[in-house]
C-alpha cells in the first residue's frame, strides 16, 4: 500500500535562500539558484562555490562576500583575502 507521501509530487525549488550574519554585524541574504554548489575548504577561508559566483566564509562561518568564481580554484584566496576581521571598510 502506498503511503500518502509518495502520492505528492516533488517540491518544486529553484531557488535556495540564506540569510547569514556577516563580518560586520548586519544580515546577508543570498539567493542561490538550483544548481550544483561545492564547498571548498580554504585555509583561512571557506568557499561555497556554484553558478559561477564564489561566497566566502571565515572558518567560524561568517560571511565575508561574495564574487565572480575564477577558472582556477588556487585564485580563491583573493575574494577572501582582500577583507579580514579586524580590517577597517
Amino acid at each position: 500500500m502506498r503511503s500518502a507521501k509518495d502520492k505528492q509530487p516533488p517540491a518544486d525549488v529553484r531557488v535556495l535562500q540564506l540569510q547569514l550574519r556577516s563580518v560586520s554585524g548586519g544580515f546577508v541574504t543570498l539567493n542561490l539558484v538550483a544548481t550544483d554548489h561545492r564547498i571548498v575548504i580554504g585555509h583561512d577561508t571557506n568557499f561555497l562555490i556554484g553558478d559561477a559566483q564564489a561566497h566566502a566564509f571565515t572558518q567560524d562561518g561568517l560571511f565575508i562576500r561574495s564574487g565572480r568564481a575564477p577558472a582556477l580554484l588556487s585564485d580563491l584566496h583573493a575574494l577572501g583575502a582582500a577583507t579580514r576581521l579586524g580590517q577597517a571598510s
